[in-house]
């Protein structure tokens, strides 16, 4: 009898779905201002007054906003009243691109709609939107040495820092080292600053600008469409990127100041080409199998048992007689000669030393692991192997090529059983005949760059 006269009223509406929860404010800031003033009492005392009733809330306000809008509301008098009561939290493009990839790799079958991937699209269309978020490091900010570091550093450079934590392979031991001991400090270094771009004052911290995931997937799109492409490929990708940046009306990272390649966004797509054309140059000289890739290993681990031989006044174990034996001077020198060292012998040879000695107590009763130690060794080992063995590899490749057509019959058959394994090797890599050959053109092609 007593509910009979009394009038009940279900509560809903998103706030009361989301108590005990998360609700969401999407682009907060683009919403007229007075729709979300009553949030200054609900997010204080977690109540809020309905027509009907007062509901009692328990639930985490969560709100996106880009940074422009941002801007322009910390200039309205009600800032100061919004900021007492939520917490910013920055979340810039990301600047590493092996994570950058993972945001464009799962999605890429669904983009190429039937058409054959080549393996690296996700990697160097990732690169290519990093290198348009980097800033070039100011020298005034740094002192002494580091200065003169921070202004070597190409954009490909900091990518690969930031990516891997790995300095340039071309510099001394001692430069390297003392990059990295300011790498937080060349991380950090634009977190607080604000620059006019385009009229607006606005936060221009590094990862603020540059291509958003968003427009990276237009260009992937339409790279997937490209009707003259046989694959859905880098090269199809750089392609589309090279068209867009034709008109700089369209997007806003296409008219950013330019400074030493940062920000220029013609000579970022270079070297994220340059970056493709090495990764699929190792791979077809791979596939070739002329050197065996643990030759290069072999050839270091020898070079440094002699080195630290050498260092310690000691003799070394010849591998083929088992004697004993006096370090090998023209070895040393060999080696040191074909990655073309900066420094002077005993220099390199001391650093390298030091080097496996922080590895040892880093991991100890560990073998050496020769391939994560001395990596930029060993890819400067298998570059000069290489170029030492070019004629034979531009012989290899033109013969690939006639793989599938009717000069195929022309190939001999010793030479036919070596590109059938080499195909095969090129497949297990992820290529397809399609994409395989278009490697092969384009390391042809470009067989005299770099």
């Amino acid at each position: 009898a007593i509910l009979n006269q009394s009038n009940l009223h279900e509560l809903s509406g998103d706030l009361i779905d989301a108590n005990r929860g998360i609700v969401e404010y999407s682009d907060f800031f683009k919403r007229p201002l007075e729709l979300s003033k009553y949030l200054l009492t609900t997010s204080e005392k977690g109540v809020i007054n309905l027509p009907s009733a007062t509901a009692y809330l328990d639930t985490v306000f969560f709100a996106t906003c880009n940074e422009k809008n941002l801007t322009l509301f910390k200039r309205n008098p009600d800032f100061p009243s919004f900021k007492g009561r939520f917490e910013l939290i920055r979340a810039p493009y990301l600047l590493r691109y092996s994570e950058e990839e993972g945001i464009y790799k799962e999605h890429l079958s669904a983009l190429a709609q039937g058409k054959p991937i080549a393996p690296h699209v996700g990697r160097i269309v990732a690169l290519w939107a990093v290198l348009t978020r980097l800033r070039k490091p100011n020298t005034r900010h740094y002192k002494g040495d580091v200065a003169g570091l921070v202004q070597r550093l190409t954009p490909l450079d900091k990518a690969r820092l930031y990516d891997t934590g790995d300095a340039p392979e071309d510099w001394t031991d001692q430069e390297r080292k003392e990059l990295l001991a300011h790498l937080d400090q060349l991380a950090s270094e634009f977190d607080n600053a604000e620059e006019e771009f385009e009229g607006l004052i606005d936060a221009n911290y590094e990862g603020r600008r540059g291509a958003s995931p968003r427009e990276v997937f237009t260009i992937l799109h339409a790279a997937a469409d490209d009707e003259e492409s046989p694959c859905f490929s880098p090269l199809a990708v750089l392609k589309e990127i090279r068209r867009v940046c034709q008109d700089t009306s369209l997007y806003e990272f296409l008219r950013l100041p330019s400074e030493n390649g940062y920000g220029d966004v013609e000579q970022l797509t270079d070297l994220a080409e340059s970056e493709y054309r090495r990764i699929v140059r190792d791979e077809v000289h791979s596939a070739l199998s002329l050197v065996e890739e643990r030759a290069y290993e072999q050839l270091f681990e020898d070079y440094f048992r002699h080195v630290k031989a050498f260092d310690a006044g000691e003799k070394v174990t010849n591998r083929v007689t088992g004697r004993p034996q006096d370090p090998s001077k023209d070895l040393m020198e060999k080696v040191e000669g074909l990655v073309s060292i900066q420094e002077k012998p005993t220099e390199w040879r001391k650093n390298l030393i030091m080097r496996i000695a922080a590895w040892a107590i880093d991991n100890p009763g560990q073998p050496i692991d020769y391939r994560e130690l001395f990596g930029d060794i060993l890819n400067a080992l298998r570059r000069r192997y290489h170029r030492e063995r070019e004629d034979a590899i531009l012989q290899m490749q033109t013969q690939l090529l006639r793989y599938g057509t009717d000069e195929w019959t022309r190939v001999d058959e010793a030479d036919q059983e070596k590109i059938l394994a080499a195909f095969q090797r090129l497949e297990a890599m992820g290529y397809n005949e399609a994409s395989a050959k278009e490697a092969l053109v384009y390391v042809l092609r470009h067989r005299e760059d770099e």
